[in-house]
């Protein structure tokens, strides 16, 4: 679950940032009539398995396209075959900020293969001396082990003993990071990647 909130959160941050291939004003048209079905039929998301949330949530997406084909392609947004899938994505980005319904949905559909790479993976854990943290809207922390090897870990959120992360960007001293690896949709590039986020740091 811990990883699951992460990776929400990261989507979150990075809407802003991430360009959309649609007509803005399409995309959003679809998401509230998305949204507004969802509310409406007020299904209850926690008692629903992962599978039984995403056929409900794609039956929902299916008939408010075709209920309302004409007003999107008025907004700009001509949904097909071959595009349906992007736009697809770009919808469920609005939705996961502006839906509450919707992410929900997303929560439970997640949940099954979350908890599987939780179960799967292992903390690690990093040995060395902080060279920066950079001032991006979710921080990077550079560390330099003593081998000289670099390590790059997000900071996507608060963790245990996060304070002492300042003292570790001006002091030199070795600190102990407890990471773990995460596949997070990473906006500034638009695709997929594994990344080493921080769970935890402490001084040795």
């Amino acid at each position: 679950m811990k990883h699951l909130i992460s990776t929400i959160l990261f989507l979150l941050l990075v809407i802003t940032s991430q360009a959309q291939q649609f007509n803005e004003e399409g995309i959003n048209t679809l998401a509230d009539k998305v949204c507004e079905q969802l509310t409406k039929d007020d299904i209850n998301a926690s008692e629903q398995g992962p599978g039984e949330a995403e056929a409900y949530f794609e039956k929902t997406v299916v008939n408010v396209v075709m209920k309302n084909y004409r007003l999107f392609k008025s907004k700009g947004l001509d949904i097909n075959e071959q595009n349906g899938e992007a736009i697809g994505e770009e919808m469920a980005i609005v939705l996961m900020a502006n839906c509450p319904k919707a992410a929900e949905l997303f929560t439970t559909m997640a949940m099954e293969s979350m908890d599987e790479e939780e179960d799967s993976s292992e903390s690690g854990v990093v040995v060395g001396t902080v060279v920066s943290i950079s001032s991006d809207m979710i921080p990077v922390i550079t560390v330099r082990e003593s081998n000289g090897n670099i390590v790059k870990i997000l900071w996507l959120s608060t963790v245990e003993n996060y304070h002492l992360l300042y003292d570790a960007a001006n002091d030199g001293k070795k600190y102990q990071f407890t990471i773990y690896e995460a596949t997070i949709y990473d906006g500034r590039i638009q695709e997929y990647r594994d990344m080493n986020v921080l769970e935890m740091v402490q001084g040795i």
